[in-house]
């Protein structure tokens, strides 16, 4: 999400700042409104994120398909966006 939204307006990223920017498609060069679908699919794999990383907590199988999917959908938008090569995604 970073390397997408750049440098923190105040110098740091806090964990709901940044998913904010990010789920809102502040990222993209002419920012338009993410779909409900898409910014649902984002404010859940951060939730599964926090869940792993800072509460110690098992992601089921279940939502690990779910995180899956959801970046195989995000990381090509990412790409384009940013002139990325759709190959250097498949590394």
């Amino acid at each position: 999400m970073w390397l997408a939204l750049g440098e923190p307006p105040r110098m740091r990223w806090r964990h709901e700042g940044i998913v904010q920017h990010f789920v809102q498609g502040q990222w993209q060069r002419e920012p338009l409104p993410l779909s409900r679908d898409i910014r649902k699919a984002l404010s859940t794999l951060y939730r599964y994120r926090l869940k792993a990383d800072y509460h110690g907590r098992k992601v089921t199988a279940k939502e690990a398909r779910e995180a899956l999917a959801t970046a195989m959908m995000v990381l090509p938008m990412v790409a384009k966006e940013f002139a990325l090569s759709q190959r250097a995604l498949e590394r």
